[in-house]
């Protein structure tokens, strides 16, 4: 999996993975907001900001590059706090089989949104959504 940041526009994020597995969220700030993502072997039991943040099983994005989307897993929840979260399960091929979690947040007041698009090639479109 690669993965391309642009700050160009606002923030923006893409995870392509070997099968042309799109995964982007746009992350351009608003006031009153904080949109964010992570890369975790584990999901915490009750996802929270906080609980992403504190993960001590973190991954960093070349610790990915072997693996690719399972476009069968999809999770959409929130917090009590105002915290939006989409999660995506991806599944190391490399090796020992291992999963980890690509979690897309966004904490706001409900009045601030952005987009995700998941699609293979040819744009497919699998899920879409707003945090």
């Amino acid at each position: 999996m690669r993965i391309f940041e642009s700050n160009e526009w606002g923030k923006r994020i893409n995870f392509v993975d070997e099968n042309n597995v799109v995964l982007g969220y746009n992350m351009e700030q608003d006031c009153c907001e904080h949109a964010e993502y992570f890369i975790l072997e584990e999901l915490p039991e009750g996802l929270t900001y906080y609980g992403c943040l504190n993960n001590i099983k973190q991954l960093d994005k070349e610790d990915i590059s072997s693996y690719r989307f399972d476009t069968s897993f999809f999770l959409e929840t929130h917090s009590d706090c105002g915290e939006y979260f989409a999660v995506f399960r991806i599944i190391n091929i490399g090796g020992e089989m291992k999963e980890a979690f690509i979690v897309l947040m966004n904490c706001h007041n409900g009045y601030y949104g952005h987009g995700f698009q998941f699609g293979k090639e040819k744009f497919e479109i699998i899920r879409e959504g707003s945090l």
